[in-house]
């Protein structure tokens, strides 16, 4: 089949040639597999890093523009120190609506992270049906905000009775 050695030797070089470019192109297309599959994952990452990077300056843009809200926020609600006027204030509402008021405070649950401190109170008032119901809408209109949990009005003798219980938030 050879007639000599040294075809036979070319023909062994050449298959040892051929059978290591071919494990070479078989590991430099795993290789280009694994570092495509690299690439992807830090493109990825990258990809990430830009939301992430953009969702930042978008949060400190809105808490610098909630800034200025900060203060009107703040003092929306009356320090719990400050409450202690709420009954005297209900009084001279009361006397402006042309009504009589009696107020009472009750239990107190104190303010948290996520929540309003309240007190309870209670009030009697005493009037005509109309001015009872002014009273109402400029206790509501007032500086405090209250919650009316009941407003039980009775009529007696002519004259109406408004029995409330509710609260007021603080901070």
């Amino acid at each position: 089949m050879f007639a000599d050695k040294k075809e036979l030797r070319s023909l062994w070089i050449t298959l040892g040639a051929m059978a290591i470019a071919v494990a070479l192109i078989i590991w430099v297309g795993y290789d280009v597999a694994r570092l495509a599959k690299t690439v992807q994952q830090e493109r990825s990452t990258q990809a990430e890093r830009a939301m992430t990077t953009t969702a930042l300056a978008t949060l400190r843009a809105d808490a610098f523009r909630a800034g200025a809200y900060r203060s009107t926020l703040e003092n929306m609600l009356p320090t719990k120190d400050n409450l202690i006027q709420f009954p005297r204030e209900m009084i001279a509402l009361g006397k402006q609506a042309n009504v009589e008021v009696a107020a009472t405070f009750g239990s107190e649950t104190p303010s948290t992270e996520k929540n309003p401190g309240t007190i309870r109170f209670a009030m009697t008032v005493d009037g005509a049906y109309d001015a009872i119901d002014a009273f109402l809408g400029s206790v509501e209109r007032s500086r405090y905000i209250v919650a009316w949990d009941t407003i039980d009005i009775v009529e007696q003798k002519g004259r109406f009775r408004a029995i409330i219980d509710g609260r007021v938030f603080s901070r």
